[in-house]
C-alpha cells in the first residue's frame, strides 16, 4: 500500500468524523475517524524520513498551520484548540531535536518535555499524546509488534488519565493499514490534502448554516 492510498483512506475517515462533528451523524464515523490520525502521524514521519531539506519541512508545515487556524478552523470548533498541524509540526520538530548531535542527551530530553507541555498547555488537537504517537513511529520504525504494543500502551495511559476520548482506542485499528505500506509514494499530488482540509470543513460548516441549520 502507498503513501498515497494511506493519505486516500485516512482523509475518509477525518471526512466522515468531521461530518460527524459538524453536522451530526451515526456513532460509527466517529469510529473510522479514529483511523485518520495515526495515519498522518506515521505519513509525517515517512515525509521528514525523506524529504531533502528537514528544515523546510518543518517550516511548510508550521506556516500552514498559522495559516488555517483562524479562517477555517475556528468556523467549527466550539473549543479555543490549536489544529492537528501545530501538532504535526511539533512532531516533526522533536524528530529533529532528537537527530541534532551538538545537544547532549539531557537537552535532547529536555526539550522534548517543554514541547510537550507547550501541547498540552496551548491545547495543540491530540496534545503530547499526538507528539508521542508521532515519535513511536519514528523510533521503532519497522518493529511491528513493538509499536502495536506501544501504541496500545499510550491510548490506555491517555484514557486513563482522562486526555483523550475512551473512543480513541479504535485507532489501533489504524496500524492494519499502515503495516501494509510498500514504501512507495504512488500518485503523486502533495498539494491536494493541503487545499482538501481547509475546503472540506469549510463546505461542512456551510451545509450545517445554510442547508441542515445545525
Amino acid at each position: 500500500m502507498s503513501s498515497f492510498s494511506l493519505k486516500i483512506i485516512a482523509i475518509i475517515a477525518m471526512t466522515l468524523d468531521h461530518w460527524n462533528v459538524i453536522l451530526g451523524g451515526p456513532i460509527y464515523m466517529r469510529i473510522l475517524g479514529r483511523l485518520s490520525f495515526p495515519i498522518f502521524s506515521f505519513l509525517i514521519v515517512e515525509g521528514y524520513r525523506h524529504t531533502k531539506n528537514k528544515k523546510k519541512y518543518f517550516v511548510k508545515i508550521f506556516l500552514y498551520s498559522i495559516l488555517l487556524q483562524m479562517p477555517v478552523y475556528f468556523l467549527y470548533s466550539k473549543e479555543e484548540n490549536l489544529n492537528i498541524f501545530f501538532t504535526l509540526a511539533s512532531g516533526i520538530l522533536l524528530l529533529s531535536i532528537l537527530e541534532n548531535n551538538k545537544m547532549s542527551n539531557v537537552i535532547k530530553y529536555f526539550c522534548a518535555l517543554i514541547l510537550l507541555i507547550i501541547s498540552e498547555y496551548l491545547k495543540f488537537d491530540y496534545g503530547s499524546y499526538g507528539i508521542v504517537s508521532i515519535f513511536i513511529f519514528y523510533k521503532f520504525k519497522e518493529k511491528k509488534t513493538l509499536i502495536s504494543f506501544l501504541f496500545l500502551l499510550v491510548n490506555i495511559v491517555y484514557i486513563f488519565s482522562g486526555k483523550i476520548f475512551s473512543i480513541q482506542i479504535f485507532s489501533l485499528f489504524s496500524l492494519i493499514f499502515i503495516f501494509k505500506y510498500n514504501g512507495e509514494e504512488g500518485k503523486k499530488n502533495k498539494q491536494f490534502f493541503y487545499l482538501y482540509y481547509p475546503t472540506h470543513i469549510l463546505l461542512l460548516y456551510l451545509l450545517s448554516k445554510f442547508i441542515f441549520d445545525t
